[in-house]
């Protein structure tokens, strides 16, 4: 039986959650980066780097991304 979830950095995802989060393009566990515990695809992260110079904007941006998560739905 093929497993449904993707395990990488000891966090489990549905293998259809498990995408970038900048683009939603699919990615395997040989083909992402993750910074602040957001996900991307390589192509993006790398991408993101080059227009900003720095991971300072994805930083931030992980924080806001968590903050929302973390909010419970009334």
């Amino acid at each position: 039986m093929k497993s449904l979830l993707v395990t990488v950095e000891s966090q489990a995802y549905h293998k259809s959650c498990f995408k970038c989060s900048h683009g939603g393009c699919p990615i395997t566990p040989s083909n992402y980066a993750a910074l602040e515990g957001i996900l991307y695809c390589k192509h993006h992260f790398s991408q993101l780097f080059k227009e900003k110079g720095s991971y300072n904007h994805l930083i931030k941006s992980a924080s806001i991304k968590r903050a929302a998560a973390s909010v419970p739905e009334s």
